[in-house]
């Protein structure tokens, strides 16, 4: 049944194994085990700008109540968040990210016919500190996310711009709950945009708040350059 495929996708292991130095010299926090593995799909979460994406139609990434309907198989009347050409000049009065699009690769015609939309997060460097909670209330809703109780996650930011030489001079300062985040590594040689953060706890494994909501605070401040754009935030 699709119950029992979804439970057995959930309760396995993602194929690579990440144990041992990988995680760390610290790793006292996780309660001395320094070989953590591995990886449950069950926890895992994406926070994204990118379309097509259900959590954007409906609402919940974006914390909005807009109605969208489906038009000729496409979702139209979500919240598209503001053009880069259109921004407002101050952030958001809840300090929380600018959602953004490019204007021209939006169609400019009564029929939909295109839905990839290369959308992102904007991080500006004149609105200082800006923040999101990881999954927020509608996402924790709609996915019905109540909380993980297993320990630690991977948490990987995707933008371009964001290197350990970035976060060293402190060009960009990131923090997860309150904890500045030193480095960032990848768990390949591949070229990709996505990094995962590093604490000063020396681990790229973060827990959340004891006896919180299982919810992660991620703050961003960008010194240089103007602006950064996040089209992900995973969280494994």
């Amino acid at each position: 049944s699709q119950d029992k495929d979804r439970y057995a996708f959930q309760s396995s292991s993602l194929k690579e194994m990440h144990e041992g130095a990988n995680l760390g010299k610290n790793t006292k926090f996780l309660g001395g085990h320094a070989k953590y593995s591995p990886f449950w799909r069950s926890s895992s979460f994406c926070h994204s700008a990118l379309l097509p994406n259900h959590a954007r139609f409906t609402g919940a990434v974006t914390l909005s109540m807009r109605s969208y309907r489906h038009d000729h198989g496409y979702f139209v009347g979500y919240d598209e968040g503001y053009a880069v050409d259109a921004l407002p000049e101050t952030k958001p009065k809840d300090g929380q990210f600018l959602l953004a699009y490019l204007p021209e690769t939006r169609q400019n015609c009564s029929d939909v016919y295109r839905a990839d939309y290369k959308d992102f997060f904007l991080v500006r460097k004149q609105d200082g500190w800006v923040k999101v909670a990881l999954p927020n209330h509608l996402e924790m809703k709609q996915f019905r996310i109540m909380g993980d109780k297993r320990g630690a996650h991977v948490i990987a930011l995707c933008a371009e711009g964001v290197s350990i030489v970035a976060i060293k001079l402190k060009k960009i300062e990131v923090k997860v709950d309150g904890a500045d985040v030193v480095d960032v590594r990848t768990l390949n040689d591949e070229l990709s945009q996505c990094r995962l953060l590093v604490g000063e706890h020396d681990s790229f494994l973060w827990i959340a708040k004891p006896g919180g909501t299982g919810q992660f605070e991620l703050e961003i401040k960008l010194n240089e350059p103007e602006e950064l754009r996040i089209t992900t935030i995973l969280i494994i």
